[in-house]
């Protein structure tokens, strides 16, 4: 929650020339697909197993992202240049 305001202009920055509304629109899409299925997927885990189950559900989860985020992330080396 509270590193939510940079999140969008995390992805501003990461976004190529012409792909930032695509990119604001996978941020939001995949923040309120969380918002809504999260709880429920944690209620299901928490029923079924225990709570412990559903924080290494979660943290399995994190490391996939990140995983995934460390493949297809492009090395962009070079800063942008913002035209003012």
């Amino acid at each position: 929650m509270f590193v939510w305001p940079a999140v969008p202009t995390i992805a501003n920055q990461l976004a190529p020339d012409g792909k930032q509304g695509q990119y604001q629109g996978f941020v939001n899409s995949a923040a309120t697909v969380g918002k809504a299925f999260g709880p429920f997927l944690g209620g299901v885990l928490v029923d079924a197993f225990n709570m412990r189950m559903m924080f290494i559900g979660m943290m399995v989860l994190l490391v996939f992202a990140l995983i995934l985020l460390m493949v297809f992330k492009e090395n962009n080396t070079q800063p942008k240049k913002i035209d003012a």
